[in-house]
């Protein structure tokens, strides 16, 4: 048992489901990046790349950088909206740097970017996968006059921005609030980053997406903050450290809270989820089975978790979670009274070796046998 624990569970990658996301080779952008930066390993030689904020453009120059060409760059926001950015990310300029290369690059190789728009639905013909893309408006929603596109490609990669990552906080019962700008739920926390459990602490993007830099000084103010309630610090180092790395960390959490209102995709895309969709991959159940629970009197997540399965494969709604507690918003008044799911142990799928132990046969105590 430990007198304090530090949460740092990162994020979630969301994608909104859409007919023919679950074929081989369609993947996240933030799986992409894993498969790029650690295995370095191309998704494909001519993928289309698409969805909402930075990690689009960073994922297309990874692919160029890697050998690959992508077939195309699909954006749901429109220069207006990444202009209204600008004013945030002036306060990080390697940032900003990094990202104007990033579309330089893009843009260097002739790569056809589409803005405002959207993968309406994926299909396998022979070997190639092709990709619909639609033209959206300002508020996401599909235009009527709108010219719709097919693009021809061998992998597409697509993301809709990042969630909380809040398992732990959830299962070990610290309040949380639902804040969209910030991706989703998250643990309410103080200016010290202690949760509403006694000893319980939480810092980085599972508190709200604000970016890696303020991830990082977030832990260093948690971690100040227990060596001044454990006596290893006075009050006086503690208050000037601690002062100093809040001050960054505002500074800071300005960019990547820009970056994160980017990555939030528009409500519609929801609405535009067919019912024969599948939204929750690992049990197989399609956007029409969540509503016709909804219409049969589900009043929760965890309702339509029994009376569906929904969420309760190897991902435990990881993936699902989000688009599950959208749909059922529309039904229920708001994301607030829709909640989010119990989490239960393991958190994410264990060898069986990891959950039993090492043990011989003969250990195994055997009850005695019921009279009869």
């Amino acid at each position: 048992e430990a007198e304090r624990l530090l949460v740092a569970s990162g994020t979630t990658e969301r994608v909104i489901p859409f007919p023919g996301w679950t074929l081989p080779g369609v993947m996240g952008l933030a799986a992409t990046t894993a498969l790029l930066k650690s295995q370095r390993v191309l998704p494909g030689q001519r993928p289309v790349v698409a969805g909402s904020g930075p990690l689009l453009w960073a994922v297309a120059s990874g692919i160029i950088a890697g050998g690959g060409m992508p077939a195309a760059v699909i954006d749901l926001a429109d220069t207006r909206r990444w202009v209204s950015s600008l004013p945030a990310l002036f306060s990080r300029p390697t940032d900003l740097l990094k990202g104007l290369g990033w579309m330089h690059s893009i843009r260097r190789k002739q790569v056809p970017v589409i803005s405002s728009a959207a993968v309406r639905k994926v299909w396998r013909e022979g070997a190639s996968l092709v990709v619909e893309v639609v033209e959206r408006n300002r508020d996401g929603t599909l235009r009527r006059d709108g010219q719709e596109r097919r693009l021809s490609a061998d992998a597409l990669c697509i993301g809709h921005g990042l969630l909380p990552a809040t398992e732990v906080t959830r299962l070990l019962g610290a309040d949380h609030v639902f804040d969209a700008q910030a991706g989703g739920w998250k643990p309410v926390i103080d200016d010290q980053q202690r949760t509403s459990i006694p000893g319980l602490f939480a810092a980085g993007d599972c508190t709200g997406i604000t970016g890696a830099e303020a991830a990082q000084l977030e832990g260093r103010l948690a971690g100040l903050t227990v060596a001044h309630e454990t006596g290893r610090i006075t009050d006086k180092l503690y208050r000037m450290k601690a002062q100093s790395l809040r001050r960054h960390t505002l500074r800071v959490s300005r960019a990547g809270a820009s970056m994160a209102a980017l990555m939030m995709p528009a409500e519609s895309l929801i609405d535009d989820i067919p019912g024969d969709t599948v939204v929750c991959r690992c049990e197989d159940v399609t956007c029409a089975e969540v509503q016709a629970a909804l219409a049969a009197g589900a009043m929760g997540l965890n309702q339509i978790k029994s009376w569906t399965r929904c969420g309760m494969g190897p991902c435990q709604g990881r993936v699902c979670g989000d688009t599950v507690a959208a749909i059922a918003s529309r039904h229920l008044g708001g994301r607030t009274a829709v909640g989010a799911w119990s989490s239960r142990v393991p958190l994410v799928p264990l060898p069986m070796g990891d959950l039993v132990g090492a043990f011989a046969y003969h250990d195994i105590a055997i009850p005695k046998a019921a009279p009869l």
